[in-house]
């Protein structure tokens, strides 16, 4: 019975850290000859099954699976179905651990150490290529971790910042943010950090103005800075042009919706087919794969109902305790600053960590 009740203890901390683990590298594809309708099914019946389950452990994922569900129509579904059992899988093991969360604080903590060697072999790379380079951007795109997207990767250390167990670790997370050369993961990581450890807000916030003039110097000259400071910041309002214009499309189309579309949205994975459409219409200049913004994207995807679910969800975890002095809160701040300007909540190796995360939250 002893060793039972260790096993039943232990289990779920190592599922947790399996789950911290495989994140730079995991990637759900189910593969062919599977048999359709009877696969099918059985994630049909376990997905309503779940969905009880899903309420009782963190209502807004209830929400969201159920919506999915009733989506359900043919074998097509079966990924976003996949999807949101897996968010009520990474949720439920997280309020099942509890506040006992240290192991899975280290494991967050050895994936940014995996991230930062990866990083330096990519800098081995680059100096192989370096007779190649010609733009701060062709060093700046070439270190992105193993996450596939270099904001993915500094969205990781935003997360990992706040849950550094020694001040080690908050430079070495700091450095990977540096290297990752996201303003957003940067901001996100301050944020975080601050609600942590609220007596460093000072520092935190002259720190980030100091990264902010580095960052943008090193795509840009002085001179920009002293004498034509509007040509300066341009780097910054032409990339948020970009994404103001895909989110006014995709808030637009969103509301010419009627009746269920409008409440419930038309389901996973709409977005991109849209943007392709707008691309052939020259409504945007580049195809956009995701909203850039996991909340606006929602509107199409989940409506009305999956919105207010999403906000109600987030101010139900905001008001449970102090905002202040908690790490586990700063690193769920930290990716949802991430996810007002990116997508870290639609792909699997942040999105389902930070779920984890939640989970440890909320079962305080």
């Amino acid at each position: 019975m002893g060793a039972l009740a260790t096993l039943r203890d232990v289990a779920p901390i190592l599922a947790a850290i399996g789950l911290i683990f495989a994140a730079p590298v995991w990637c759900w594809r189910v593969g062919p000859g599977w048999p359709h309708t009877i696969r099918d099914w059985g994630y049909r019946t376990c997905g309503w099954l779940m969905v009880g389950l899903a309420f009782a452990l963190f209502w807004p994922i209830g929400v969201f699976l159920a919506i999915t569900m009733w989506r359900w129509r043919d074998h097509e579904s079966t990924g976003p179905v996949l999807t949101w059992l897996g968010a009520v899988g990474a949720v439920g093991l997280g309020v099942f651990i509890g506040p006992s969360y240290t192991a899975i604080a280290w494991a967050v903590q050895a994936v940014s150490l995996s991230q930062l060697g990866v990083l330096v072999f990519q800098v081995f790379l680059i100096r192989k290529e370096w007779h190649n380079i010609r733009h701060y951007h062709d060093i700046r795109d070439t270190l992105r971790g193993s996450f596939g997207n270099r904001v993915m990767t500094g969205a990781w250390f935003a997360m990992a910042l706040p849950l550094s167990p020694h001040p080690a670790f908050l430079a070495l997370n700091g450095l990977g943010l540096v290297a990752t050369s996201s303003m957003t993961a940067s901001a996100a990581g301050a944020v975080g950090l601050a609600v942590a450890y609220p007596q460093w807000a000072p520092t935190i916030a002259l720190s980030g103005a100091v990264g902010f003039l580095f960052n943008a110097l090193m795509r840009k000259s002085v001179g920009d800075l002293l004498y034509r400071p509007t040509r300066f910041f341009t780097i910054y309002m032409d990339s948020f042009a970009d994404r103001y214009r895909i989110w006014r499309l995709t808030l637009a189309t969103w509301w010419g919706w009627t009746g269920k579309d409008f409440w419930l949205g038309k389901g996973h994975g709409v977005f991109f087919p849209y943007t392709r459409w707008w691309l052939n219409k020259r409504w945007v200049y580049q195809l956009f794969k995701h909203a850039h913004n996991d909340l606006v994207q929602c509107t199409m995807e989940y409506g009305a109902v999956g919105v207010l679910c999403a906000i109600l969800g987030l101010l139900a975890l905001f008001s449970k305790v102090n905002l202040a002095g908690d790490p586990l809160l700063g690193a769920i701040l930290a990716m949802t600053v991430v996810s007002l300007n990116q997508f870290p909540l639609h792909t699997p190796h942040t999105a389902l960590p930070w779920l984890l995360i939640v989970g440890l939250y909320w079962s305080q």
